[in-house]
């Protein structure tokens, strides 16, 4: 936590704006956005014990915080704030050792590295080309959407299921105003007294994403949402093998208050909980809620908002905030514009999405109809001519001859840190 708050501390030190916009983000958005032990246990520290899972996690957020600091330091060399001031690109970010563990691919790492290089710098408020939004084309279906009323309102022509599946209007006003309450930003003081934080509300300079629902590098939201415990105890408790479907929203949301389900805490050890959490009648349906780890890595806690009727239909919605480092002194006021991404409601009849639980049908295995009209892009395609993999996309950006130019005489003026570049310490990027 020490090397985490010393980078804020650095980071903090650099907002004197002297109105170069182009570098705002530019120290903040080199911190690794991936903490080992941090949201939960690896299996080698559950079995060692209490002593090797607080031992990894320290040891975790001491590797961020130290990546953090080194790439700071190299954020003074000239081509690197350079590259930075025209594409929004990190190098030292993208360059820095792999921190995830051998389960996930650097692929994997890069991706998530490259969204949270662009959410870090759509939070400070920087202006410019940003060649990062070629990344972003690939995770999510839109650009930032200012989160006023209506926010919600585009993801409908999205869906994840058949093209006749929608919801309403007051549906998706439920949503967004669910998703502006739910997630709050919570200062360290917040943390400390267990307050509850600034709720993101309707501002307009909050931002919104709508995030692709199934992807295998930007995470995989359907498959997060259908194999968690409380959904597969809803099909398995009430709509399981030869049970009669609830006759009515209130019968359903009896039911749902009664479910068994398990959950498993920071320390790796399970526990069983009684009915699932937020449960809202609708008048033709039941709302309620629950919370996991995402499978992309720039998702620490991922929200998720299901909506189903006595017949077992229904549709869910992935929801996560942006909250890496905000938490950290001064780092709220400096992230100033929050970034909130969610995906399509993703639809569902839970008797064929869990048929182990349910006896649905086989063939299905809980792949509703994709939609036919907004497939993936490809991340094994980029650059002008398309022959390019991410990484190579990522570490060959170049800045252009005219702003390398500027930052090596502005680096020649000033005394910087081991000689390489402009004061971190004094200047104005955060």
């Amino acid at each position: 936590m020490g090397l985490l708050t010393a980078a804020a501390k650095l980071a903090s030190k650099s907002l004197r704006n002297l109105g170069d916009d182009s570098m705002r983000g530019a120290y903040i958005s080199g911190v690794p956005n991936y903490i080992k032990g941090h949201y939960g246990p690896t299996e080698a520290a559950k079995e060692a014990g209490t002593g090797a899972i607080l031992r990894e996690k320290a040891g975790g957020l001491l590797s961020t915080g130290y990546e953090g600091i080194k790439n700071a330091i190299k954020m003074q060399m000239p081509y690197n704030r350079a590259v930075y001031s025209d594409t929004g690109l990190n190098l030292p970010l993208m360059q820095s050792p792999k921190q995830t563990s051998s389960n996930r691919t650097m692929q994997e790492e890069l991706a998530a590295r490259a969204q949270f290089n662009r959410h870090t710098s759509e939070q400070t408020g920087r202006k410019g080309d940003n060649v990062l939004d070629e990344v972003m084309e690939r995770a999510a279906y839109t650009k930032y959407i200012p989160m006023k009323k209506g926010f919600y309102d585009v993801a409908n022509q999205f869906n994840k299921g058949t093209s006749k599946q929608t919801i309403t209007p007051d549906e998706s006003a439920k949503l967004e105003d669910y998703m502006s309450r739910i997630w709050r930003t919570k200062s360290l003081m917040d943390k400390i007294k267990s307050k509850p934080g600034e709720e993101l509300g309707f501002k307009r300079n909050n931002k919104f994403i709508l995030k692709r629902p199934q992807g295998t590098i930007s995470g995989n939201h359907w498959h997060d949402m259908i194999n968690r415990s409380a959904f597969s105890s809803v099909a398995r408790d009430i709509f399981g093998k030869k049970m009669e479907n609830p006759t009515s929203v209130d019968e359903l949301a009896d039911k749902l208050s009664k479910i068994k389900w398990t959950v498993t805490d920071k320390w790796g050890k399970k526990q069983t909980i009684t009915g699932v959490p937020g449960i809202e009648k609708d008048k033709d349906g039941v709302w309620f809620s629950f919370s996991k780890v995402g499978s992309a890595i720039t998702e620490g806690g991922a929200n998720f908002r299901v909506k189903i009727k006595p017949d077992g239909i229904g549709f869910g919605v992935m929801s996560d905030e942006h909250n890496f480092l905000e938490f950290l002194p001064g780092m709220s006021t400096k992230l100033r514009n929050k970034v909130l991404a969610a995906t399509p409601p993703m639809h569902f009849n839970i008797k064929s999405a869990r048929p182990m639980q349910t006896g649905g049908a086989k063939k299905k295995r809980g792949r509703p109809a994709k939609t036919n009209k907004y497939g993936n892009k490809s991340w094994q395609e980029f650059g002008p001519e398309g022959n390019q993999n991410l990484e190579s996309f990522l570490n060959t950006q170049k800045p252009s001859a005219s702003t390398l130019m500027k930052e090596r005489l502005k680096a020649s003026g000033k005394v910087g840190l081991l000689g390489l570049g402009a004061n971190a310490f004094s200047s104005p990027e955060l």
